[in-house]
């Protein structure tokens, strides 16, 4: 049996509705070669997953956690939206001997990670027309999450750290006024009745998408999100259409949001479907829909969008958060 030491070592991890991503950190920094992906479906709960990863990483005894989590997070627990995993932090103490765990929401996590990856890691979709720098870097900030949901986090920074505000925005009512968007909810409405944000603006919204536009929602996936953005990227022009669909969708809803957040400070899009989209917003009507809000269609320019693209940022704002933490302690 190997032999534990206590560290300074700290255990993140980043629970989506799809995958499981766990790292160790020393203060805000994770650790090199000890980040690994967990396929959720394999795995009954979460706790199997870290039984797994702290099987295969002897020799060190952790004192802290923070877990991000793919829903809405309270008192320490919390439950996955698009998964029947269940997270409590004091039980997880208890079970695994750690002094104290963190829970918080996935994308309150990258907003604590923004100001900390490599500045390759975000991709700049537009610029905002406002030239003063310092004014933006103090403003809030918009977190916009596509991945197995969607979702949305603000972040203001303070003179204390930062102050980020979780939401549950994937399941407000997708309510868009274009021709294209009223056909697509009225279809949708048929079969799940309460058409939500992420019923589009997700891996299975492509899907959705893409079926409408084959004349089939009540059927099986004809392909799914990955095949279709792959066929998008060959020139299927059926992939195209539901690409350059849910690229309008999305830059209205984005759009809306940035009028209800005022986020000078940038709005980054993070998540998977994110980082497939990215090759496409500009070209394929993102930007105009986003900028279409009739008489403050020029305000739009206020506003910057860009696509954080590390995989592991979200480990990256539970290390950062832990630090932090640790600071103010």
């Amino acid at each position: 049996m190997a032999k534990h030491s206590v560290t300074n070592r700290h255990l993140v991890a980043d629970i989506g509705g799809t995958n499981t991503r766990i790292a160790q950190a020393e203060g805000s920094v994770l650790i090199s070669g000890t980040m690994e992906r967990f396929r959720n479906n394999e795995y009954s709960c979460f706790d199997n997953v870290l039984r797994e990863y702290l099987a295969t990483h002897t020799g060190v005894r952790f004192e802290s956690l923070c877990f991000a989590l793919a829903g809405p997070v309270w008192n320490g627990c919390g439950t996955l939206t698009n998964l029947n995993w269940k997270i409590d932090t004091r039980r997880i103490c208890e079970d695994f001997g750690i002094r104290e765990a963190f829970l918080l929401n996935d994308l309150e996590v990258q907003g604590h990670a923004i100001d900390h990856l490599e500045h390759e890691a975000i991709s700049t979709i537009f610029p905002s027309q406002r030239g003063n720098a310092a004014i933006n870097r103090n403003s809030a900030k918009l977190v916009v999450g596509l991945g197995t949901g969607f979702n949305t986090a603000t972040v203001q920074e303070t003179k204390s750290g930062p102050l980020i505000l979780s939401s549950e925005s994937g399941h407000m009512g997708l309510n868009l006024t274009t021709p294209t968007a009223r056909a697509l909810i009225q279809h949708l409405e048929k079969d799940i009745n309460f058409v939500a944000c992420e019923d589009v603006l997700s891996g299975r919204g492509i899907e959705r998408v893409f079926q409408w536009l084959s004349n089939g929602v009540r059927t099986a996936p004809i392909l799914s999100a990955p095949e279709i953005v792959l066929a998008a990227d060959n020139g299927d022009e059926k992939a195209k259409e539901t690409i350059r669909s849910v690229c309008k969708i999305l830059g209205a809803t984005v759009g809306d949001l940035a009028l209800t957040h005022l986020p000078f400070g940038g709005i980054f899009l993070v998540g998977s479907v994110a980082r497939a989209l990215s090759p496409y917003l500009a070209e394929m009507g993102f930007d105009e829909c986003f900028r279409a809000k009739g008489r403050f269609s020029d305000f739009m320019d206020e506003f910057s969008v860009s696509v954080m693209d590390d995989d592991f940022a979200g480990l990256k704002g539970c290390a950062v958060f832990l630090g932090q933490s640790q600071g103010r302690a």
